[in-house]
């Protein structure tokens, strides 16, 4: 069953939290508490959110990094690169809040 959780849209290469920039994303920042327990590493997740138009999109992606703990500049949360999203960044670059529906993907435990 999917849930909703506030995501950021960012450059998902590494294994360091999520930085501001306005480039590309090439995953998304999953925000909450405990996500790490939930969702470890390499585990497969399908994303649903619409895009402004209402346009609804489905992502799937992998568990690329963990950050168990708030910190100043970052809330908890897990790092999800997805390799492609199938629409422009230009259509979310100027949304600063958005949301998604997160579940397990088949198969992706």
């Amino acid at each position: 069953m999917d849930r909703l959780f506030p995501i950021d849209f960012v450059s998902v290469c590494s294994s360091e939290a999520p930085e501001p920039a306005n480039v590309p994303p090439s995953g998304v920042y999953v925000r909450g508490e405990d996500l790490g327990r939930e969702f470890p590493m390499g585990t497969r997740l399908r994303l649903r959110f619409p895009l402004p138009g209402g346009e609804q999109v489905e992502a799937t992606g992998d568990v690329l990094w963990i950050l168990d703990c708030n910190t100043p500049a970052v809330e908890a949360g897990v790092g999800v690169r997805v390799p492609n999203f199938g629409f422009p960044y230009s259509e979310v670059s100027d949304m600063s809040v958005w949301f998604a529906y997160v579940e397990i993907a088949e198969g992706g435990a």
